[in-house]
């Protein structure tokens, strides 16, 4: 099996879903989606992320100004599968249809050994 990261980018759920028994529902169906996978050993980890962050670089810390809505990352997570087509299904499958979200996907490499010693 090999690893997969993935970061959603867009679907802000308090924008999306005012409601908080709608927002509620909707983390209902990621709850079922995350027990599927689970059941199939493919879900390593996920979470959602707030708007709010920093950029860290050479010239210091800045505060993180949020980009357009669809290109805001909202979450990230680890899947395990069999190829990137295989984990590309798996996220097909997750409750995005309610936003205009895109999923990038990406296998995890491992580690020079030279940099662990």
């Amino acid at each position: 099996m090999k690893t997969f990261f993935y970061i959603i980018n867009g679907g802000d759920t308090e924008a999306l879903f005012p409601d908080p028994q709608k927002r509620g529902e909707y983390f209902a169906r990621w709850g079922e989606w995350i027990k599927d996978m689970m059941g199939k050993k493919a879900f390593v980890s996920g979470f959602p992320l707030k708007r709010q962050g920093k950029i860290i670089s050479r010239e210091g810390i800045i505060p993180l100004v949020p980009t357009p809505f669809d290109a805001t990352p909202a979450a990230y997570g680890f899947l395990t599968a069999t190829s990137i087509e295989e984990a590309g299904e798996f996220l097909k499958s997750a409750p995005l249809a309610e936003e205009s979200a895109m999923i990038e996907l990406r296998e995890l490499q491992n580690m020079p050994t030279a940099v662990l010693e």
